[in-house]
């Protein structure tokens, strides 16, 4: 899925090093439980790769570059309920207007 600034890709396995930089970020971990330990990053990286949901993670990545610049997904909410989007952006993205250009793409 494409936007003019933005791709979502499906989540893979090349995908581990990218990803990991945002569970490494103490900002964009700031409120979701801080930075991630390499043992925990394995574990989760390896339950959201093997998932039943995992085609409901999409890497986000630049058009002109392929730069990765995130993560966004749809996940259960804690309610066990409802759903809801989750995203994860390196900080060098934030206030860019990337999360509502990916989301109007899927």
């Amino acid at each position: 899925m494409n936007t003019e600034r933005c791709m979502l890709i499906p989540l893979s396995i090349e995908d581990y090093a990218d990803i990991k930089q945002l569970y490494e970020n103490e900002h964009v971990r700031e409120y979701i439980g801080g930075p991630v330990d390499e043992v925990g990053y394995g574990k989760r990286f390896n339950e959201m790769i093997h998932s039943q949901n995992a085609a409901l993670h999409w890497t986000i990545r630049l058009r002109e570059t392929e730069a990765f610049i995130g993560l966004v997904f749809l996940d259960m909410y804690h309610d066990e309920r409802d759903i809801e989007i989750g995203n994860q952006f390196l900080p060098d993205y934030w206030e860019k207007g990337m999360l509502q250009k990916s989301l109007r793409t899927s």
